[in-house]
Parts: C-alpha cells; structure tokens; sequence
C-alpha cells in the first residue's frame, strides 16, 4: 500500500505554527481534567525511573503521596529530610517522557529536577 494517500492531520501544519501540545498546556489540562488545584512542588525534585526509591520511602513512612499532582501516569510524593522537602516521582522510564515530567516540575515550582542513578537500595 502507498502512504501517497495516508491521511494524517496532526502532521498537516504550518512547522512555524504556534505549538498546541506545550507542557504548560498539558499540564493545566490535566488539572482540570482531575479537578484539582494549583499547587508548588517541592523546590527539588527528584525522577526515580524504576520506582525503587519511592517504594522504599513509602515503605519506611518517609514519603506521602500529594494528591494535587495533576499528571497523568506518574504520582508525586513528598520526602522530607530534617527542615527540607524533595519531590520524588517514580516510573518515569523513557527519556521523552522524563523529560516532559522534569518540565511538569518545574512548571508546578520547582528549580531544580534530577533523574536518580540506579545503584540498588
């Protein structure tokens, strides 16, 4: 079969059209979708690809989970350490979509949003 006829609209644009699938728009459509409410993340915030390190902490009564984290697939928790506060979120596997995940972060607050490297627990 020839793609000479393939139809596909999302790739029918302009390439110096304003983007409409922008992280802010995801973002804030999510939080609608979820009917919750704007709210900061922790000021540092932390992608644990495999999810190891945020069973640990939740495991150990270390972590809670905000429930005002409007993304789709991933949850944020909370880890606080002494007088500071992190945010860790797990299962962010793929590097598309970390990084759209390090841009939810800082979007939502924070300034700084690392991926930790595995080394076991």
């Amino acid at each position: 079969m020839a793609l000479t006829h393939l139809h596909m609209p999302l790739l029918e644009h302009e390439p110096s059209e304003t983007p409409v699938f922008t992280a802010a728009n995801l973002l804030e459509a999510a939080r609608v979708r979820k009917g919750v409410s704007k709210v900061s993340v922790p000021a540092g915030c932390l992608l644990d690809f495999d999810g190891e390190l945020v069973r640990y902490l939740v495991a150990m009564g270390s972590a809670e989970e905000d429930s005002a984290w409007p993304c789709f697939h991933t949850r944020l928790y909370r880890w606080r350490v002494g007088g500071a506060e992190y945010g860790v979120i797990g299962g962010t596997v793929g590097a598309p979509f970390a990084v759209l995940v390090a841009r939810n972060c800082l979007l939502s607050g924070a300034v700084f949003s690392s991926a930790s490297p595995r080394r076991g627990l």
